[in-house]
Order: C-alpha cells, then sequence, then structure tokens
C-alpha cells in the first residue's frame, strides 16, 4: 500500500499466494476488525489500529515494527504470527486466545488484558498500566 487506509474491516480468505503490504503507512480498522484466513498480511514499519478483533486462522501475519493496536481481542488458531519485534497495545479489555501459542515481543497494557489460560511469551517489555489477568496461564 502506498498510502494510509482507514477500513471498517479486512478479511483475506483467498487461497492464492497474494500479500498485502503495509509499507510505511497507518491502517486503521474499525470494529470488524482483521481476520487472516489464508494470504500474508505484512505491516513492515507502518502502524496498524484495529477497533476489532485480530484473527489468525492461517496465512501469515507480520505484525508491524512499530505499534499494533488492539481495542479488541487477538484469536490465533494457526496460521504464522510473526511479532516483527514490534509493540502490542491492549488499549480496552482485551482477550488473548485461541489454540496456537501466542509470541509477541512488546506489551503495553493500558485498558484490561486476559492471557490465555495455556502459554503466552514475551519476548521483551511487558508494560501493565491498565489491568493484567493471567487466567492461570503461564507468562
Amino acid at each position: 500500500m502506498d498510502v494510509a487506509a482507514a477500513l471498517k474491516s479486512l478479511v483475506m480468505t483467498s487461497s492464492n499466494t497474494t500479500a498485502i503490504g503495509l509499507g510505511i503507512n497507518t491502517m486503521t480498522l474499525g470494529r470488524g476488525g482483521l481476520e487472516v484466513d489464508a494470504m500474508t498480511f505484512h505491516a513492515a514499519s507502518g502502524t496498524l489500529s484495529s477497533a476489532g478483533t485480530l484473527i489468525i486462522a492461517g496465512g501469515t501475519f507480520n505484525a508491524p515494527r512499530g505499534n499494533l493496536t488492539l481495542a479488541r481481542d487477538l484469536i490465533y488458531n494457526s496460521g504464522t504470527f510473526d511479532h516483527n519485534s514490534g509493540t502490542v497495545y491492549f488499549v480496552t479489555n482485551s482477550i488473548i486466545r485461541g489454540s496456537n501459542v501466542c509470541s509477541l515481543a512488546n506489551v503495553t497494557i493500558t485498558g484490561a488484558l486476559t492471557a490465555p489460560t495455556g502459554t503466552l511469551n514475551v519476548a521483551s517489555n511487558f508494560v501493565n498500566n491498565g489491568t493484567f489477568n493471567h487466567a492461570g496461564g503461564l507468562v
């Protein structure tokens, strides 16, 4: 993408090898969120903000090297989630769930975050300026 974009939602379900790259731009998603069922979403150095849920159910999601701001849940069931050494901001009431182990580089909580009941990997910084519920899982 060569321009900033604001979308209600984005669903990537094609089974071909097409990729969407954000580059250095900003993408803002509404309450419909982002669903990656196939294909590749590559945020690169851009900024991604979603008022809806981020669902990774196949394909590849490469998070931004900068900021990924989530106002809803992160659901990781299959496919590939690459944290790209960026920071995920959880800004409202969010839950991390799904069947795959989620690995994040940096986490900042300003709202409330409920971790998965299994394992949540955080490679670097974990900043809690809100409410964190471990849900009996391992961080």
